[in-house]
């Protein structure tokens, strides 16, 4: 009988049990510091991109811009996710990150497409130009698209900060 219950324990949750099991308290500080650990790592990549795509963008390289911006993205939303999961993902689409956190915040849509309530066009985009700035020559996203794009995730970025910091108070609080 306990190798069926924890088996049925390792596959998922156990719906009934006679015994009475102790469970397993949260360790939050194990949580706290791998959620801290990614949120550095990722948030302090997304700043260096960020950077440097407002100094391509002084410079009119708006296809490196594009590219830069994209990467920042990125960045931003595996900070995110690594806060609040505490685990890595395999996901380099930036839509289907987006849609991996849709519970965690409403501000975080309305940032990137107030006009829709779907898949984000900023995202989307950025996921062409970051495809097509590595293989294609002729990339060529406009100025005021793309001074838009890099406006809008330095405010990504401070949301996601925002987020993020409020998320790892409550871990520490907690351990």
């Amino acid at each position: 009988m306990k190798w069926f219950y924890r088996m049925a324990l390792s596959e998922g949750k156990v719906l009934y049990s006679r015994e009475t099991v102790v469970r397993n308290p949260c360790n939050y500080e194990k949580f706290y510091f791998a959620a801290l650990d990614r949120y550095e790592l990722f948030s302090g990549q997304a700043g260096g991109f960020l950077a440097a795509a407002g100094r391509s963008l002084a410079a009119g390289d708006f296809r490196q811009t594009a590219f830069l911006t994209a990467c920042a993205a990125e960045m931003l939303l595996h900070a995110l996710y690594g806060v609040y999961y505490a685990a890595d993902t395999d996901l380099h689409t930036l839509t289907t990150l987006l849609l991996r956190m849709r519970t965690i915040s409403p501000e975080l849509y309305l940032l990137l497409d107030p006009e829709q309530t779907s898949n984000s066009r900023m995202l989307s985009r950025l996921d062409v130009y970051r495809r097509d700035a590595l293989f294609l020559f002729r990339c060529g996203p406009c100025r005021a698209e793309i001074g838009g794009y890099v406006e809008r995730t330095q405010k990504m970025k401070e949301l996601i900060e925002r987020l993020c910091k409020a998320r790892l108070a409550l871990y520490n609080e907690r351990r």
